[in-house]
């Protein structure tokens, strides 16, 4: 436990200190780690990444397995590029995937914004006339609305 009142202890009691703040420093980087983890993992749960990347940890542990157990040094030079070059490569391979997941970010993030009532105000007295009109003239129609993603880029 810590006494800061007798001096000839100081210095154990900032080893104690600092040994105390690296151990939240510690858990508080596990936690980050096991959070991204589990946040890509939910990002490409349900998507075509999910089996290619399952493809790929595969095909990787298998030749990571031949390679050490017949030690095979030219193998595992080509392996090792190999790795650097996925790095490189991942984000070419899986861009829709981090397009997709980027944007449901940025729309997570979106409620943060404050939405104009009065433009709802008006819109919603323009949607019944209008539908009324289609109703009356028994025509269907398409009518889209634009949320917290502009309509620009459709």
């Amino acid at each position: 436990m810590l006494d800061f009142l007798p001096l000839d202890r100081l210095p154990e009691n900032l080893a104690y200190l600092v040994y105390s703040l690296r151990q939240i420093e510690t858990v508080f980087d596990l936690l980050l780690v096991s959070l991204t983890y589990f946040g890509i993992l939910i990002l490409v749960r349900r998507s075509q990444a999910a089996v290619l990347l399952r493809g790929i940890l595969i095909l990787a542990l298998f030749a990571v397995g031949v390679s050490a157990l017949l030690r095979l040094p030219t193998f595992t030079w080509v392996l090792r590029a190999a790795l650097v070059l996925g790095l490189i490569a991942t984000p070419l391979i899986f861009q829709p995937e981090l397009r997709r997941g980027l944007e449901r970010l940025g729309r997570t993030l979106g409620f943060l914004q404050i939405r104009p009532t009065e433009l709802v105000h008006r819109v919603v007295p323009v949607l019944l006339r209008v539908t009324s009109n289609l109703s009356q003239r028994r025509v269907g129609g398409l009518i889209v609305l634009e949320g917290t993603t502009e309509l620009n880029d459709v």
